[in-house]
This record gives structure tokens, C-alpha cells and sequence, in this order.
């Protein structure tokens, strides 16, 4: 994936004639606005929605997320699961600038002459296989190596997932009603699990094909509607003593209503926001296409383009405002409200609960915590946290105690079996 993402951008960059005429041609595309720091939530992918929102999708996805929990379960320790977080997020940026830069190399390319205006191409997501084609056809088996290249990642996410969910599915669900299952039973129907998200990704996957870029759009906002309120929970018992079944389950219920509403409302009031310019003005005249232009101004404006909601009159606009925010910004909505009312609800319910487990705790807050003074500490229901290393250690001290007694046990049933 990287060698194509990076024979795409030097091929494109020769072709275009040299970084500074890629660079020349998104400018006067406006492609070039790094830090558009608009406040405006409507606006998908401005500075605020992608460090904000951003930050709490990777959160969630990194810290919550059962495909990459399972690839932590693999680690010998838990140094090396840090040290695979902090590699994949570093590898991640790379991936991730390597496509903008090719993104932008290929609108270089068709500077001027955007096959998708001009119909040669049905939908956006096609540029890149087309530009393959168009570029490399004439090389023998590089057009496929470069295309299998560049969906190689998407395979072995969906795979990740397909497993996933199997894993998910056969631990919280077979297991629970058939405790007593044998492991090859049970290997059997988590296969068969596999088996059906395979063909259920696949079925979604024609789905997507004929829908256009709605189905995209839906998965993005679905996964930052969802994500917020699993972050919200995990971070509940993370962080607060106090944290409980009670108040996690009707937190978790509460973000996620709040997420769909969001969701449907978004359906059924839909954005309408300009984006950015595209052209075909300079297409030969032998092939190009007789389409009516959206935009009058094409490369003339150095303001970035703004974006505007258009309230629908069946609603009141104080409301449907919110359905135009950027997806970035559904975790946060729903994470703050999950978390609020899991916290509220634990504290009113945790009378005769038990007390907290401080290994669960989150070792930052756990060193806070035992800055407190004692009446604090017992205040938030971890009147042990002083003692807590010192639990610990008593516990490793009896269970060393405990085997040299075994030990010596057997030496005495010997020594006795001797003298007998």
C-alpha cells in the first residue's frame, strides 16, 4: 500500500511537472487551506472538528474498539501493547498524509479537466482506480498490483472485523446461553458467525455501489454516534470510583437514543453545503462533455468556500441545526451527556455497593486520589487507596507463603514416610 500510494505521487509529480506545480494547482483549486479555524459546526473538516472530534473517534477507536483490543490480547505484556498503540497511531499519520498528498497530486492531474464533471467517472470515491488506469494501462500487471495495493487496507480491516464480531458474538452471546458448550462446538459456530458477516459485508458492500455516497456518510455518522457513548462508559469506570452497573447502563442507553435521534434527524434534514470547485474547462474539445456547471467562479477566489445550512421550513431551525454538525463532533455530543448521567446515577446508587477494586482505576487518577486527605478518599469510596500497593504486596507475600508451606509439607510427609 505504501510503495503505490508513493509511485502515485512520483509519477503524478513528473507528469504535473514537479512539486511546485502540484502544489501551484491546488492552491488556485483551494485545496490548500490547512488550518481553516472556523468555528462553525456545521463545517465537516475544519481545524476544531478534526482535533476535537478526531481526537475522541481515535480515543474511542483505540481504546474501546474490540478489533484492536484483540490485537493488544496478542502482546506478551502490557509495555508491549503501549509501545503497538503508539506504533499504529505513528503508522497511521503516515498512511493518512501519504493519501492526502496523492489526493492532491491527482487533482493536479486533472487539473482543470475533473472526470467526474464531465462524466467520465459516476462517482467520487472512483477517482483513484481511474487515474491508475488512465496513468499505468499501458504497463503490463501494474494497474492491477497498484489497485490491489490501495484496497489492501480495506480488506484487512474488513477481516478484522469479520472476526471481531465473531469473537464478540460467541463470548457475550453462545457463552451465555450455553455456558457449558465444548470448545469444539463452539470453534464450529463462531466459524459459521464468520461466515455470515462475511457474506453480510459483502451484501453491504453491493449495497454501497448503488447507493452513492450516502452509505458512506451514514457509516461515518453511525460510528460517531455510537463511539461517544462506549467511550463515555469505558471512561466511567476508568475514572470514577463511584462508577457503577446502574449508572453505566442507563448513561450507555441514554447516549446512544441521543446518538440515533441525531442520526435520523440528519436523514430527514439533510446539510446543504457547497463544496469545493471542480472544472472542465480545460478538457480537449474532442472529449469533452456538455454539463452544466455548478460553480460560476471556478479558481478565482483565494477565500476558502463557506459552508451554509439550509434550515428546512417543516421544522423549527433552533433544532435542526444539529443534524448539519459535522460528524466529528457526534462523539463529543454524545460522550458528555453519557457520561454525566452514568456519573449522576452511580453516585445516587451506590450506597451498599462494594468497594472499588483501585486496580481498575486509571493509575493517573489513582496517584491523585491518594493526594487526598483520608476523609476525601473514604468520601469517594476508596478508603483502601493509601494501602492499595500495600494489599498488594501482602497478597504476593501470602502466596509465597502459601507454596513454601505446601513445600515443606510434602518435605514432612516425606520425612515421616522415612522414618516409618
Amino acid at each position: 500500500m505504501v510503495i503505490g500510494f508513493i509511485l502515485i505521487i512520483i509519477v503524478g509529480c513528473v507528469q504535473v511537472g514537479g512539486v511546485a506545480e502540484v502544489w501551484s494547482r491546488a492552491e488556485q483549486g483551494m485545496r490548500t487551506n490547512l488550518f481553516d479555524f472556523r468555528v462553525d459546526p456545521t463545517i465537516t473538516l475544519a481545524f476544531w472538528p478534526t482535533v476535537f472530534g478526531g481526537a475522541v473517534l481515535m480515543a474511542g477507536y483505540a481504546g474501546t474498539n474490540q478489533n484492536q483490543a484483540q490485537r493488544y490480547l496478542t502482546c506478551k505484556d502490557v509495555r508491549s501493547a503501549k509501545l503497538a498503540v503508539f506504533l499504529g497511531f505513528t503508522w497511521m499519520g503516515i498512511l493518512e498524509n501519504l493519501a492526502v498528498v496523492a489526493g492532491l497530486v491527482i487533482f493536479s492531474f486533472y487539473f482543470g479537466c475533473d472526470p467526474l464533471t464531465s462524466g467520465k467517472i459516476s462517482k467520487a470515491d472512483q477517482i483513484l482506480p481511474y487515474y491508475v488506469v488512465d496513468v499505468f494501462g499501458e504497463i503490463p500487471g501494474l494497474t492491477g498490483l497498484l489497485v490491489s495495493a490501495v484496497f489492501s487496507a480495506s480488506l484487512s480491516t474488513v477481516s478484522t472485523a469479520i472476526n471481531g464480531v465473531a469473537t464478540v458474538f460467541g463470548e457475550d452471546v453462545v457463552k451465555k446461553i450455553w455456558p457449558h458448550l465444548p470448545d469444539r462446538k463452539f470453534t464450529m459456530v463462531v466459524k459459521i458467525t464468520s461466515v455470515f458477516n462475511g457474506l453480510l459485508f459483502m451484501a453491504l458492500a453491493f449495497v454501497a455501489s448503488v447507493s452513492g455516497s450516502l452509505i458512506v456518510k451514514l457509516g461515518q455518522s453511525i460510528v460517531g454516534a455510537l463511539n461517544g457513548p462506549v467511550l463515555a462508559t469505558f471512561l466511567l469506570g476508568i475514572l470514577v470510583p463511584r462508577g457503577n452497573a446502574k449508572g453505566a447502563t442507563t448513561g450507555l442507553i441514554v447516549g446512544v437514543c441521543l446518538g440515533i435521534w441525531l442520526l435520523i434527524g440528519g436523514l430527514f434534514y439533510p446539510s446543504q453545503s457547497s463544496g469545493l470547485p471542480l472544472s472542465t474547462d480545460l478538457c480537449p474539445s474532442s472529449n469533452s462533455i456538455n454539463v452544466t456547471h455548478v460553480y460560476t467562479t471556478m479558481y478565482t477566489s483565494s477565500e476558502p468556500p463557506i459552508t451554509t445550512t439550509l434550515a428546512s421550513d417543516d421544522g423549527p431551525a433552533d433544532v435542526t441545526w444539529l443534524y448539519s454538525v459535522s460528524f466529528l463532533y457526534l462523539s463529543i455530543m454524545t460522550a458528555i451527556p453519557t457520561f454525566l448521567i452514568a456519573f449522576v446515577v452511580s453516585l445516587l446508587s451506590c450506597r451498599g455497593s462494594k468497594p472499588v477494586d483501585v486496580s481498575l482505576l486509571s493509575p493517573v487518577v489513582l496517584s491523585l486520589y491518594r493526594c487526598l486527605p483520608t476523609f476525601c478518599q473514604e468520601m469517594i469510596f476508596l478508603n483502601d487507596v493509601n494501602s492499595g500497593k500495600g494489599k498488594e504486596d501482602e497478597v504476593k507475600n501470602k502466596d509465597i507463603e502459601a507454596k513454601e508451606e505446601e513445600k515443606s509439607g510434602v518435605v514432612n510427609v516425606i520425612f515421616d514416610g522415612t522414618n516409618l
